[in-house]
């Protein structure tokens, strides 16, 4: 595994001719090996052309891939084969094109080259891969090739020669129903010249027909044949958009004041300039204001079977005709428009399908801001659902203004990532990365984008945490994007934001702040390629930090000053780029070229890998001095780093890859050479293995060829697109109180509709299981503690519809049983679960642990054993269901009530009774109050009156002279027994 060394952007070359020349001179150097490796071994190239059945042989003659009907005209071919071993009872059938093999080389005669590789023995290999469908619930996910010898066949142009003139090769081209991308490999057979191996891709085209002068036509528009120098010269690149390794078709705009577009079906080998059928009208109003018009066809997007397009703020479909896709025809008429009463400001991709769809967004301003317009696409058809589905973006994270300005979708999680820029009171505008669960309808603010961009201080990255310092650069986001294989997002404009767990963001300092990214090309595969609004090409590998430029640099020109002098007719001092994009992790650009006042429009291979090469070698020189001259020396002559894994499990012999080999019949010829009979039996004998090989398919049986389970598949609950269906059939989802992200709740009034998944644990793939099942409860408890596992009794008692105990936990309206009619069987399209718990049933009056309903844990097993005729496979699952919301038993439910009731009612009585009891509770403790001051006071004054008695007496005896000063003091003593009285009564 090798990829290219982390070596930053160097700095401006030097002012030194002397230095320039060394460094082209080295470059030749290094380019030496390479030039003597292609005069060798790559001057040579395959060259393959679809014709149609009635055009085998001719010169010239080159067809559109669109028809997609059989062709009944091989079958009385069969009948005269009595001596072969063919079924005279089948039909066989032939398909409508035929692939055409040459190879030319330069400089040479390519008729000459055909003839001398027949007769040195060259055969070449063709090896189709057809691309599994996007619904895997109409046809079946497989990976399946056929590989087929090419038979030799004269042409049919006059000849002056015994023998030959003009020769190819041919083999039929199948048509599988359910794809329409197909990849054809061209290989030599190991004899004769050395060609290398070659990769087309032969897509079919929807989007074409047959006019009744046999003409053919494109559906979308009419095609243009002048490609004139303004449609290209000086426009700005626009992306590339569409569903990876599944459009057929691809669609590039962006041609100014044009409602032109550029179509290709072989991406972009060969491609057709169309205007489009639509009516251009523009539609301003208050809510969607618009201050001009342009004819400019902005957004494109490819899908499987449809192209969308936006012009102003209009969007239009158009779903092509893929008779091998639904089994009928339904293909658009002419542009349909969505969308109407919105005002669309952009289109955003999603690059992968999921569940059996593809999906597009459109972003909306006016009345609608802060609402994501999502599309689903399935058979052809589009429909579209505004989200969120309650509140706008705006309102859930709490300001008054805001604006989408980019969406990306994460399939698998059920995600919308959304950038959003928020207006706030004080006229400031910040951005927020927003998630919105498409299932769950739940919406989470994950990032605050810094408002300035970071000072790295000479650092190749930096870590966000908010204590870092800042220039006075403000940041500009425009976009976002997500690598579902991986994980990694991207946030980019003036910047580059990448984080690996959508919270903890790394800021990447080589990409400078004075430059904004306009688009990214991603292979997904680890390689990213950026172009920015000037049209600069920058490259970096995901989960690295270092960030390269590759036009204009230092590489660049050394690599264009090479082509040019080899006189290659894929470059030129006047281009102009379209586009950038990957293809089968190949970085290519789209390139209009002006020569001598003639334009071309070409789509060549960029060269990252020798990009790099040059700028690390024109980078790391030293200049020695040897005598009286300058010796060029080199630091480091290795521009890669290399990897290597040791200790790694050998490889495995066998795969889920399908692949039939097919050979010509047999000719008596003496040259080898077949003719249009044997041609018409090779296409039928591939029909007849391919047709075949459907038959086979894990369906109805010609014969009891019983092949088995293949390891390593399970079954497997799918819990999100049970949640997501479940939702969208009760109209609502309540989670338990306290939330489990690993188990979800299921409320018990709901209806219960399972889904499962088919894992394949060699392969990676996963699907939906659409066979038959039986589904038990086999044990449960009201908490996880609890749980305990029913006998075989009780499992029939809860789950047969033939009970008689009223024991039931669940019964489902599905009509199907086993044979002994115990146990319902269930599949895809049943109607659901409902639950019971029935007064014997374990669930049946659950006492709630608190003052929530009662839940209840289900230990539910799936099995598919005896049930299912869709598989060999013997499949059986074990899962916990958590259900909560269980009603109460009425005796139960009455008990509580009572209770309830009875304190209810003696707390009013107590209430009321003390109301009533306390204005004389508090009188009569007043009372003995009183009392009880009352009985102190006497007892004080009597107590006082002995004493003073006393005292008396003893006066009296000491002297009778003193009576009137006894008298007196009497009177004195009185005033404080008085007050004293007073202060007992207080």
């Amino acid at each position: 595994m090798c990829g290219p060394a982390m070596f930053p952007a160097g700095p401006r070359w030097p002012g030194v001719r002397v230095l320039q020349m060394l460094w082209a001179l080295l470059a030749v150097l290094l380019a030496s090996q390479r030039l003597w490796a292609i005069k060798d071994f790559g001057e040579c190239t395959w060259q393959v052309v679809l014709n149609e059945f009635k055009r085998v042989g001719e010169n010239g003659a080159s067809d559109r891939f669109f028809e997609q009907e059989l062709v009944d005209t091989v079958g009385n071919l069969f009948h005269m084969l009595v001596d072969s071993p063919i079924d005279p009872r089948e039909k066989y059938l032939g398909f409508p094109y035929y692939l055409k093999i040459n190879y030319s080389c330069e400089e040479k005669h390519s008729e000459d080259l055909v003839r001398m590789g027949h007769l040195t023995g060259l055969k070449p290999m063709v090896l189709v891969t057809f691309q599994s469908p996007v619904n895997f619930y109409r046809w079946k996910i497989e990976q399946l090739q056929i590989q087929m010898e090419a038979a030799p066949f004269r042409s049919k142009e006059p000849c002056m020669a015994e023998e030959v003139c003009g020769m190819s090769w041919y083999t039929p081209m199948p048509i599988k129903n359910g794809s329409v991308v197909m990849r054809v490999d061209v290989s030599s057979n190991g004899l004769g010249t050395f060609i290398p191996n070659k990769r087309f891709q032969v897509n079919i085209n929807g989007f074409l027909k047959r006019k009744q002068d046999n003409n053919i036509q494109f559906t979308v528009g009419d095609e243009l044949f002048d490609l004139m120098p303004w449609y290209f010269v000086g426009i700005s690149s626009r992306p590339l958009w569409h569903t990876v390794d599944q459009s057929p078709v691809l669609i590039l705009g962006g041609i100014p004041n044009e409602k032109y577009v550029l179509m290709t079906d072989t991406s972009f080998k060969d491609f057709s300039l169309v205007e489009l059928s639509i009516d251009s009208c523009w539609v301003g109003s208050f809510y969607c204001p618009q201050s001009g018009f342009t004819a400019t066809i902005y957004d494109t997007i490819a899908t499987e079977s449809t192209l969308f397009i936006r012009q102003n703020q209009l969007v239009y479909y158009f779903t092509g005709t893929y008779t091998t896709l639904y089994e009928r025809n339904r293909g658009s008429g002419s542009w349909v428009r969505v969308l109407a009463s919105e005002c669309i400001k952009k289109l955003c991709p999603v690059y992968f399908h999921s569940n059996g769809s593809e999906y597009i967004m459109a972003l909306t301003t006016g009345k609608h801001e802060g609402f994501v317009h999502f599309g689903t696409i399935r058979d052809g058809q589009v429909s579209f659902e505004m989200l969120p589905r309650q509140w706008s973006v705006c309102e859930q994270i709490g300001v008054t203004t805001c604006s989408i300005i980019w969406s990306d979708y994460i399939a698998g999680e059920y995600t919308l990532l959304l950038l959003v820029e928020s207006e706030y009171e004080n006229a400031s505008k910040r951005f927020q990365v927003v998630s919105y669960n498409t299932a769950s309808d739940d919406l989470e603010l994950l990032y605050r984008i810094p408002e300035f961009i970071p000072e790295a201080r000479g650092l190749e990255f930096l870590m966000i945490l908010g204590t870092e310092s800042y220039t006075d650069t403000v940041m500009a986001p425009k976009g976002i994007s997500c690598n579902p294989y991986n994980h990694l997002i991207f946030i980019w404009g003036n910047f580059l934001l990448q984080s690996s767990n959508k919270e903890n963001f790394i800021y990447l300092a080589d990409f400078p702040k004075e430059l904004s990214i306009k688009y990214m090309a991603r292979s997904f595969c680890g390689a990213v390629a950026i172009v920015t609004e000037t049209e600069e090409i920058w490259y970096l590998l995901e989960g690295s930090y270092r960030v390269y430029r590759l036009f204009p640099s230092k590489g660049w020109k050394v690599h264009i000053s090479l082509q040019l002098m080899q006189q290659s007719s894929l470059y030129a001092s006047n281009e102009t780029m379209l586009t950038l994009f990957y293809e089968d992790s190949k970085l290519y650009q789209l390139v209009y070229l002006m020569n001598n006042q003639k334009g071309q429009l070409v789509k060549r291979l960029m060269p990252v890998e020798q990009l790099l090469m040059y700028q690390q070698h024109t980078s790391h020189y030293d200049l020695d001095r040897k005598g009286g001259y300058l010796m060029l020396s080199f630091t480091n002559f290795c521009p890669f780093s290399v990897m290597r894994l040791r200790s790694l499990p050998g490889p495995q012999r066998y795969t889920r890859q399908e692949r039939y080999r097919a050979r010509p019949p047999r000719v008596l010829e003496r040259s080898g050479f077949h003719n249009e009979n044997s041609l018409a039996i090779y296409q039928g004998l591939i029909y007849y293995l391919l047709w075949l090989h459907s038959v086979y398919d894990k369906g109805n049986l010609m014969v009891p060829v019983f092949i088995g389970c293949p390891p390593g598949k399970r079954l497997a609950f799918d819990i999100t697109y049970t949640l997501e269906y479940s939702r969208l059939k009760n109209k609502h989802y309540f989670d338990c109180v306290q939330v489990d992200p690993e188990m979800p709740c299921f409320l018990f009034r709901d209806i219960f509709y399972p889904f499962f998944l088919i894992q394949d644990l060699v392969t990676g793939d996963s699907g939906s299981f659409q066979g038959s099942y039986v589904l038990l409860v086999v044990g449960g408890g009201p908490t996880l503690d609890t749980l305990k596992d029913y006998n075989k009794d009780e499992i029939y008692r809860f789950n047969s519809p033939l009970d008689k105990t009223n024991s039931l936990i669940w019964t489902t309206r599905t009509k199907r049983t086993t044979k002994d009619s115990a146990f319902h069987v269930m599949s895809h399209e049943s109607p659901g679960i409902e639950w019971l718990c029935l007064e014997n049933a374990p669930c049946y009056d659950n006492v709630p642990q608190g003052i929530f309903a009662p839940e209840f844990f289900f230990k539910v097993l799936v099995s598919n054993r005896g049930v299912d005729t869709s598989t060999y496979c013997n499949y059986q699952l074990t899962f916990l269901l958590h259900i909560h919301g269980l009603p109460l038993s009425p005796k139960r439910a009455l008990f509580i009530l009572m209770v309830s009731v009875s304190v209810f009612v003696g707390l009013v009585t107590f209430y009321i009774a003390f109301c009533l009891l306390w204005p004389l509770v508090a009188k009569g403790c007043t009372m003995i109050r009183w009392k009880i001051n009352d009985i102190i006071a006497s007892e004080s004054y009597y107590t006082y009156a002995s004493i003073s008695g006393i005292s008396s007496m003893q006066s009296l005896r000491r002297s009778r002279m003193g009576s009137v000063f006894s008298s007196r003091m009497t009177e004195d003593r009185a005033e404080p027994k008085e007050a004293v009285e007073r202060q007992l009564m207080t």
